[in-house]
């Protein structure tokens, strides 16, 4: 699995070693202890399955870069389903774009 031959080269490493260890507690730790049991088992589940669709060549950054985007696209979701959203007209109004029409 790719996981174990990754885990084996960083153990290898004092970097590896503190990466591994901050990828863990980025994994396994919770924010609340009531719902931290299916709240671990979600996330470790989710990074298993991000770490397996990795390529083989796959580095650190690659491992880290998937998790940021996971995070994102769910802090996303989250605030689209508590309706903390901007209307598209807002938005390129704030950023001065002009709306193009169709052609």
């Amino acid at each position: 699995m790719f996981y174990g031959k990754v885990r084996q080269k960083a153990e290898k490493t004092p970097v590896g070693k503190y990466l591994l260890l901050y990828l863990c507690e980025m994994i396994f730790c919770t924010t609340t202890f009531t719902n931290a049991m299916a709240q671990t088992l979600d996330v470790k589940h989710e990074a298993m399955h991000i770490v397996e669709q990795l390529p083989d060549n796959a580095t650190w950054d690659d491992l880290m870069y998937s998790i940021y985007v996971r995070q994102a696209a769910e802090k996303g979701l989250e605030d689209s389903d508590a309706g903390r959203t901007i209307d598209i007209a807002d938005v390129k109004r704030m950023f001065g774009i002009q709306s193009q029409t169709k052609r």
